[in-house]
């Protein structure tokens, strides 16, 4: 089926045929995008062995991750698959490919991933039939936990095969695909959100009361280190111009887009600088292409360049575990200058190396956990106040007393808040209750 979909997007004559088709019978549209997506999953590579053995006096977790890529909600999922296979089965289906790959077969009893391409819009009757169920029948099936909104497909096929399911939520349903998160919603045996902001999103997006969510931050992450950058000599020379540690180094970290807030980042910092303050801020993350990307990135170099202290403001690629963790160690702030985030490994890595994170209030988790402590509360800024953030800034670069007293407190909340080996616990716990709520239903 997709060879045919392939052979008519080759030719214009016939590709032009297709559209025109399609645009006067949209019924005939959605029949063959979803024979493309079902014929998606024909492509799948055969199982493959995990690096952990089968144990048939264990019970069995499948783990669904929406991809392979060095990002935030697949390293969740890696640092999950870590956690639970000290203790379970653990079966993982990557719905597209990516560099952790073979970081999750290293703690699983197998894998199912793509050839290419996504599997995650096919039809869900067919991913029960083709992934889920000889899964099942290999290695049984006492659970589903899918890793995010985007592995909506596997929380859909539980519901189908019968099997209690678990969804993590990471997403704000300001951007996420409604169709889709109404069906996490509406079929998870289990909803877990990481803050009360996300699940008070959810509620009013969609007017569900939903009973079945709890609360539950997740854990600080480890990195892989084979699926990271590689180390940056870039960083080493900057961290050598601050050696002396005179300078405030005030960092922001993120793939550089729109929702990431960097053009708050940098009008803080300008606002900063301008008061005289000794500093540097640097931004780390991959897509900041400004001969390329005149959507986002030649704006960014213009607003850097145009505030006049461009030689103290950098944007810097992705970095390796190995140098986050250097950079994090001479911080002295981090800016989550995000418009929406939900509660970023950065940040909660950042914390626990003692950075003070500023941010604003009803853009991420986090106000709600500064909340607890009377001086992380004075983290928390207006939203989209980078004016106040900028002051927060200042005056966090003044006052080296309250710098200490900050990293100390942040330290604090980050043990009792973000520990990965309590999230996993939980999350167990919860998993035994769905299965016994579950099975009480049948």
């Amino acid at each position: 089926m997709n060879a045919i979909f392939a052979l008519i997007n080759r030719h214009p004559l016939l590709s032009s045929a297709a559209r025109k088709l399609a645009r006067r019978l949209p019924v005939l549209k959605s029949i063959a995008l979803q024979l493309s997506y079902t014929a998606e999953l024909w492509r799948l590579k055969p199982l493959t062995a995990g690096g952990k053995t089968y144990d048939p006096t264990r019970k069995t977790i499948i783990l669904c991750v929406h991809d392979g890529s060095f990002t935030g909600a697949p390293i969740l999922g890696w640092n999950l698959v870590r956690q639970l296979s000290q203790s379970h089965n653990v079966v993982c289906v990557l719905l597209s490919g990516g560099k952790l790959a073979a970081e999750f077969v290293r703690y699983s009893v197998g894998l199912v991933i793509p050839v290419a391409g996504s599997i995650g819009n096919a039809n869900p009757e067919a991913f029960a039939r083709r992934v889920i169920r000889p899964l099942r029948e290999k290695f049984g099936a006492d659970f589903i936990l899918a890793n995010s909104v985007e592995s909506e497909i596997a929380i859909s096929a539980a519901a189908i095969l019968g099997i209690p399911s678990m969804a993590l939520i990471h997403e704000f349903a300001e951007y996420t695909y409604p169709p889709r998160l109404l069906k996490v919603l509406g079929s998870a045996g289990t909803v877990v959100f990481s803050s009360e902001l996300l699940a008070k999103s959810a509620r009013d997006a969609t007017g569900m009361t939903l009973p079945n969510a709890i609360i539950v931050p997740q854990g600080k992450c480890e990195v892989p280190v084979s699926g990271g950058q590689v180390n940056s000599s870039a960083l080493d020379s900057l961290l050598n111009e601050l050696a002396d540690g005179s300078t405030f180094l005030c960092i922001g970290c993120g793939h550089v887009q729109m929702r990431k807030g960097v053009d708050l980042f940098i009008a803080a910092a300008t606002q900063v600088l301008a008061r005289g303050v000794r500093a540097k801020f640097v931004w780390v993350g991959d897509g900041y292409d400004p001969g390329r990307d005149y959507f986002l990135s030649v704006w960014l170099k213009d607003q850097i360049e145009r505030g006049g202290y461009g030689a103290d403001i950098s944007i810097v690629p992705a970095l390796s575990a190995e140098d986050l963790e250097k950079l994090y160690r001479r911080a002295d702030a981090m800016f989550l200058s995000s418009r929406l985030d939900p509660l970023p490994n950065v940040a909660i890595d950042a914390l626990s190396a003692g950075v003070p994170v500023i941010c604003f209030a009803a853009a991420s988790g986090f106000p709600g956990y500064f909340e607890e402590d009377e001086i992380l509360k004075r983290l928390v800024v207006p939203y989209f106040d980078f004016g106040t953030a900028a002051a927060r800034i200042f005056e966090i670069a003044n006052d080296h007393e309250l710098r200490n007293q900050l990293s100390l407190r942040a330290v604090s909340l980050a043990r009792r808040r973000f520990d990965m080996e309590t999230y996993v616990e939980l999350l167990v716990e919860e998993m035994a209750k769905t299965t016994a709520n579950f099975a009480g239903k049948q």
